[in-house]
């Protein structure tokens, strides 16, 4: 859903209420706009795919970047600095943004 599609759900909807939204999202499909009308609705917001499609079958179109998120050198870099996995990196950055 995109926030067009909400807003037409939004207005349908009459006795039950929205109030979850599942999307993908994850650091390379981030979702600020999406999340801050969801917000804004009283609509939680929860991650699909936090940890990116990869090369599975779910990925639809290669990387903007060329590089799977699980596989990106910031995040690798980031998770050797900690001591933590890349999965871990990107959950915990979901996390800290709300």
């Amino acid at each position: 859903f995109n926030k067009t599609q909400i807003q037409e759900v939004l207005a349908a909807v009459k006795k039950h209420p929205v109030s979850t939204l599942q999307n993908e999202c994850h650091p390379y499909l981030q979702q600020k706009d999406l999340i801050d009308f969801c917000t804004a609705n009283k609509i939680c917001f929860q991650a699909f795919s936090p940890l990116g499609s990869g090369d599975t079958h779910l990925a639809v179109a290669s990387s903007p970047t060329g590089v799977i998120p699980l596989q990106d050198p910031h995040i690798k870099a980031l998770a050797e600095k900690y001591g933590k996995s890349p999965a871990q990196i990107m959950l915990k950055w979901q996390i800290q943004r709300g």
